[in-house]
């Protein structure tokens, strides 16, 4: 069955951001603005990826309004896909136009 990224669309979620983003788990998370053309671009393989992403690896969309600003730091530009495992974190800004990109972005790091 296709996973489906929790999504986060409003100001008032910067609350419930901020207590999903603590969790000690493995999780990707793809940071959007609204009428970004890189975004709507990137939506298709992004989709593909949550289809398709690892067991265990929780996956999150949020739009920059829903983002509590002290998650902002190092966010230049949209989308950004944030990668948090192993007690690290990296991001990588720019879209990334296909599902295997961001399976690549989280073993990246892979020790």
């Amino acid at each position: 069955m296709p996973k489906k990224a929790k999504s986060y669309t409003k100001q008032s979620d910067q609350k419930a951001v901020l207590a999903e983003m603590s969790k000690q788990v493995p999780m990707v998370v793809r940071i959007h603005k609204v009428g970004c053309p890189a975004c709507e671009m990137s939506e298709e393989p992004w989709q593909d990826f949550c289809d398709r992403s690892p067991p265990g690896v929780r996956v999150i969309q949020v739009e920059e309004t829903a983002m509590p600003p002290q998650l902002m730091k190092g966010i230049e530009g949209f989308p950004t896909y944030a990668v948090h495992k192993d007690g690290k974190s990296w991001h990588h800004t720019g879209a990334l136009m296909d599902a295997g990109a961001i399976e690549d972005l989280i073993d990246i790091h892979r020790a």
